[in-house]
């Protein structure tokens, strides 16, 4: 036997498991979610995404995620725009041999801009179209923001204003972009109108320059007999 020896081990690595679902969330105009299951709870997961289909390996498309958790947030995308997506498990040495794939689409940008003025009885409503938006749609209601499904029509078009006759009540005005593409209404979230109302703020007397943050304030009708206080 020689005087000298030398010891070397090594250990087998268990193979990635498999993506066995992703799916592909829609938020907002900027942002999609996504969410997988995997197989191995030790594995990594590599998420890349693609405009054009999905991505065919893992050098194929832009890598959005690497890492152990269960879900992601895909932000900073284009509105209106449908995005693919392809994970795979990773073990620090492979992929693992079966993937999951899912597509979604980001919504329209919300109508920007979106006000009010009252002159007399008459509501003029203008906004600027959101981003990759045709069309707006504007419902109100009494008492409470309208949903897509509540509250009576004001306006559904092309273009960016609106007058409103007859106007005897603070209604709840709110409103949505959307396009027609990919075969589908793609609706933006809602945006809400602000109009009317009263604006109070309030200064130090001798000091104008620093805002008063806790105060109360009294509405009263014209003979005092009724208040309201906040």
């Amino acid at each position: 036997w020689s005087e000298c020896n030398d010891t070397f081990n090594t250990s087998t690595l268990e193979s990635a498991g498999d993506i066995t679902s992703l799916t592909v969330t829609r938020y907002d105009d900027t942002q999609l979610n996504l969410r997988w299951v995997k197989a191995n709870d030790d594995d990594d997961v590599v998420v890349l995404r693609k405009t054009s289909g999905y991505p065919a390996g893992q050098t194929d498309g832009i890598e959005v995620y690497n890492g152990s958790l269960l879900s992601y947030k895909d932000t900073g995308l284009d509105a209106a725009t449908r995005y693919y997506y392809r994970a795979w498990a990773w073990n620090g040495e492979e992929f693992g041999a079966g993937s999951a794939s899912n597509y979604n689409i980001t919504r329209p940008q919300p109508p920007q801009s979106f006000i009010g003025n009252l002159d007399g009885t008459n509501l003029l409503i203008t906004w600027t179209k959101g981003t990759n938006a045709t069309y707006t749609l504007i419902r109100n209601n009494t008492g409470s923001y309208p949903s897509l499904s509540t509250g009576y029509f004001v306006y559904n078009d092309t273009g960016v204003s609106k007058t409103v006759s007859g106007v005897s009540s603070i209604d709840y005005y709110t409103g949505w972009s959307y396009v027609n593409k990919y075969g589908e209404h793609l609706y933006s979230l809602p945006n809400n109108l602000l109009w009317g109302g009263l604006e109070i703020n309030v200064y130090k007397e001798d000091e104008p320059w620093i805002a008063i943050g806790n105060y109360t304030v009294f509405i009263t009708n014209a003979d005092a007999t009724e208040s309201y206080q906040n």
